[in-house]
């Protein structure tokens, strides 16, 4: 699946263990444009888990948006 976060393409992938970690439920990769979500969630918590890390891109997104904006 593919998704839009403040203009930039992310490809999410469900996989079985997120960053070497049973424990970790979703990552997002922002230099990759990439959101990993554990696949043995059910599905309204990897809806949770999606937007959770969508937040984080955003996060990242006007981080940069800002740095650029003061220069």
């Amino acid at each position: 699946m593919n998704i839009d976060v403040c203009g930039v393409k992310y490809n999410v992938f469900q996989i079985e263990e997120v960053d070497n970690d049973p424990s970790c439920l979703g990552l997002c990769i922002y230099r990759e444009s990439v959101i990993q979500i554990k696949r043995s969630l059910s599905t309204e918590r990897k809806k949770q888990v999606l937007v959770h890390e969508m937040l984080h891109a955003m996060s990242v997104s006007y981080t940069h948006l800002r740095a650029h904006e003061t220069k």
